[in-house]
């Protein structure tokens, strides 16, 4: 998952809010268990304080500061300073009166008073004799005209390991459960996004070709989005007939009147006539351009446009040879298996016979055709295929194949043509996003490499292809 996906903001989104949530419940259940460890343990303080004050209820007042007392069932209360102390003391005065022997002439303090508190139980929290936290609980009583305060404390560290233990116990419980709900988010995350997953693999199918429309069962969140995308990819392939066909109408208008001018002007053959005869040929040609232009952008928009290259070359190399049949030229072909072009059928047949064709004319009796995948991708990150196209002719001057490249212009007047076939071929790469370039080849002729977008390439396989004697 990458820094935008969506899985991993839902995970963490629901990570994070369960971390917040157990982190809470943990806090609240630790406080509620210390309170109820502190219930507990006041309860038993409460049951020392009932001991010793039903002890001094039987002692007359005189006779209490005398009266042994004891350990009543706790011998800490005998060890002195041992964290487990019981005073008497009068109310008025809050004078001890007697005290248990772990006191060893120290006193209790007393809790804090609750100002409109009626009863006269308290229990609290104070500080020792040795500065240690006790846990302490007192009682008011009345006898025989006497009040007194019974104090019975007690340390904390009782309380604090219970309380440790618990939260332990807790801490590795809610670990564990933090752990399978991350668990169970992530499954439930991956099995919920899997129809986007599912709804990716289709658009791709449809890029590359293999089918024209989303098919399948999609959630009732998301098939609105596959409804409308199928009336895009319809709406769009509507567009693009309607393009083609008025853009063969339109050619069909244009060219058979200028066909008819130039004719027509021609035959009279007077310099006027003949200056519109020029005319006509290059508003043709300007037609033909921009006309070839329209088709190409609107086929290079159409999603799914996908051609087989190595059919493409072998059919247009049968052709070559038939054409080509009295001079005897050897064309071979080096292609990798299941090179796949980004482009429409008839869009590589004239990509590919433009240059089969120009390096035919050129060639003395040898044409090599190679196609192979490019390592490298173009600006967009596609990955891109090459196809090579020598002959051993005379070759170009590297400073004339730049003027080769431009629309009409023909370097040689004796060899037949128009001069469109490689200014056809830079037209139709540019729209698709390739490049034609020209060099010198080990053949001794014209090097034609044209780099085009590609779905795939496989491992080599050479084909040798030679004109039959």
């Amino acid at each position: 998952m990458g820094s935008a996906s969506l899985a991993k903001r839902l995970i963490l989104t629901a990570a994070g809010w369960s971390a917040v949530a157990l982190a809470a419940a943990a806090f609240v259940l630790v406080s509620l268990e210390r309170q109820s460890i502190e219930r507990r343990f006041d309860e038993r303080l409460g049951i020392f304080a009932k001991t010793i004050i039903g002890e001094i209820s039987v002692t007359e007042p005189e006779d209490l500061p005398n009266r042994a007392i004891g350990t009543i069932g706790e011998p800490r209360f005998s060890l002195p300073l041992h964290g487990w102390y019981w005073q008497i003391a009068t109310k008025p005065g809050r004078d001890p009166v007697t005290t248990s022997a772990s006191l060893v002439g120290e006193r209790l303090a007393f809790l804090p008073s609750k100002p409109g508190a009626g009863s006269n139980v308290r229990s609290g929290s104070l500080t020792g004799p040795n500065d240690d936290a006790l846990r302490a609980v007192e009682y008011d009583i009345v006898f025989e005209d006497h009040a007194y305060i019974v104090s019975v404390a007690a340390e904390t560290s009782t309380i604090e390991t219970e309380v440790a233990a618990f939260r332990n116990n807790l801490l590795v419980t809610f670990v564990v459960f933090a752990f399978g709900l991350l668990v169970a988010t992530f499954i439930q995350v991956r099995i919920g996004l899997r129809p986007l997953g599912a709804l990716g693999e289709a658009l791709g199918a449809i890029r590359v070709g293999r089918t024209e429309r989303l098919e399948g069962v999609y959630p009732s969140e998301v098939a609105p989005v596959v409804s409308e995308l199928n009336a895009l990819l319809a709406a769009n392939r509507e567009i693009v007939d309607r393009s083609r066909t008025q853009v063969g109408n339109l050619a069909h208008a244009l060219k058979t009147p200028l066909s008819v001018i130039t004719n027509e002007a021609r035959a009279i053959a007077s310099p006027e006539t003949l200056k519109i005869a020029e005319q006509a040929d290059l508003m043709r040609d300007q037609v033909s351009l921009y006309l070839d232009r329209a088709r190409a952008a609107a086929q290079r928009r159409m999603m799914g446009a996908l051609a087989d290259v190595e059919p493409i070359l072998e059919r247009l190399i049968r052709v070559m040879e038939r054409l080509n049949r009295d001079r005897a030229i050897r064309i071979t072909l080096a292609v990798e298996p299941e090179l796949k072009l980004r482009a429409e059928a008839q869009d590589a047949e004239e990509i590919f016979g433009n240059l089969l064709d120009n390096a035919c004319k050129w060639a003395n009796s040898r044409v090599s055709v190679s196609a192979r995948a490019d390592a490298g991708t173009d600006a967009e990150g596609r990955a891109m295929l090459l196809v090579s196209i020598e002959d051993d002719g005379p070759g170009l001057p590297a400073d004339k194949r730049q003027e080769a490249l431009k629309r009409g212009r023909r370097l040689d007047e004796t060899v037949p043509g128009t001069g469109l076939g490689l200014a056809i071929v830079t037209d139709l790469a540019s729209l698709y996003g390739g490049t034609l370039t020209l060099s010198d080849s080990p053949l001794g002729g014209l090097r034609a490499e044209v780099r085009l977008p590609a779905l795939q390439a496989g491992a080599v396989r050479a084909k040798l292809r030679q004109t039959p004697a």
